[in-house]
């Protein structure tokens, strides 16, 4: 009996505790402060929905602008095929079509252009080299132009040569790419000494500008192709842009092609550079080409009353002029390597 109440006693006092317990337990419970997820959950949802269905919205609108731009670039390259003359069996390298000097306004088919532009370049470097009679196998500088009278079309310049400088072959790159308006003297025979570079892709740069003497209007697409060995020599080539939808042509332009073969001499490691410039008379916006005493103006050299700028009489004054205007470009040019130069080594 003894024995009884005492066990009872002590599971009494184990409730006793257990009660005592649980009590501060729920004094805890009941001071600790509500958690935002226990008393708003419905909040937290909504937020986590609204912020899923703006990026899904995102992400819509982006494919819709991609589809739109795919949409639009399929047209107009459906509009250039269109416009194509029949593909020959061996395609004239020295015919220029609309669409080696067109470049469109959307950005996607800016791309393609660019692209086609100067791959046709690289692809009829060769045969225009000798169609121009540019040795192949002469490491001896020259420079040599010549100008044809056509019956419609006005004049076609020629200028071909090689050159030989001590310089390193990215200098002479960045030089042509950064540079073509200067040591082209484009404006009357004097550098532009301006940044004319209005866009830029990695291997591909346009150029365009207005220029202050003559009032030129300059778009070149420039292009380069290096190659993968241990030479380290490129192929640079230009276009003159004549229709373009974001710069549209308000002044009198020529066209322009140019190649630059580039490579490194065995013999001593100086750069050897053979260049085919093709050049055409300046013309008016609508194709016409300008006077002969204008373009005598636009190249530089004093002219003389109109009704004495015979075709013999230009010939012989560009003669005369050329030589001093080869002397200037080379010069300039020089004067821009010597400056990448000092520019590479601060």
């Amino acid at each position: 009996m003894i024995h009884y109440r005492k066990q009872k006693k002590e599971e009494l006092e184990v409730l006793l505790r257990t009660v005592v317990e649980l009590q501060e337990m729920k004094e805890k419970i009941m001071s600790a402060p509500s958690s935002s997820s226990d008393g708003l959950p419905w909040r937290e949802v909504a937020r986590a929905l609204l912020d899923h269905r703006r990026v899904v919205e995102g992400e819509n609108k982006s494919l819709k602008a991609r589809i739109n731009q795919h949409k639009a670039l399929l047209r107009q390259m459906h509009e250039w095929i269109a416009h194509r003359v029949s593909i020959q069996t061996s395609p004239d390298a020295a015919r220029t079509t609309w669409q080696n000097v067109t470049l469109l306004g959307n950005p996607s088919s800016r791309v393609v252009g660019k692209e086609w532009i100067t791959q046709q370049l690289f692809h009829n470097k060769a045969r225009m080299f000798e169609r121009h009679a540019c040795p192949a196998a002469t490491d001896e500088p020259y420079m040599l132009t010549d100008l044809t009278f056509q019956d419609d079309d006005g004049i076609d310049y020629v200028h071909r040569g090689l050159l030989i400088l001590p310089c390193p072959l990215a200098i002479l790159l960045t030089v042509f790419r950064n540079h073509i308006c200067d040591w082209n003297l484009v404006d009357a025979g004097y550098p532009l000494r301006t940044n004319t570079i209005v866009e830029r892709t990695a291997t591909t740069a346009l150029h365009q500008v207005v220029t202050p003497r003559v009032h030129q209007h300059m778009n070149l697409l420039t292009g380069e192709c290096v190659d993968n060995n241990e030479d380290g020599g490129f192929l640079f080539v230009a276009q003159q842009i004549l229709h373009d939808d974001l710069f549209p042509r308000t002044s009198h332009t020529r066209r322009r092609t140019f190649w630059l073969d580039t490579r490194r001499r065995a013999t001593d490691g100086a750069a050897q550079i053979q260049y085919l410039i093709l050049e055409s008379q300046a013309m008016d916006v609508d194709g016409t080409p300008i006077r002969l005493a204008d373009e005598a103006r636009n190249r530089g050299f004093e002219t003389h009353d109109d009704d004495e700028w015979t075709e013999a009489a230009f010939q012989a004054a560009f003669r005369r002029h050329s030589h001093e205007m080869d002397r200037r470009c080379v010069a300039v040019f020089q004067e821009l390597v010597l400056e990448q130069v000092t520019l590479d080594n601060t």
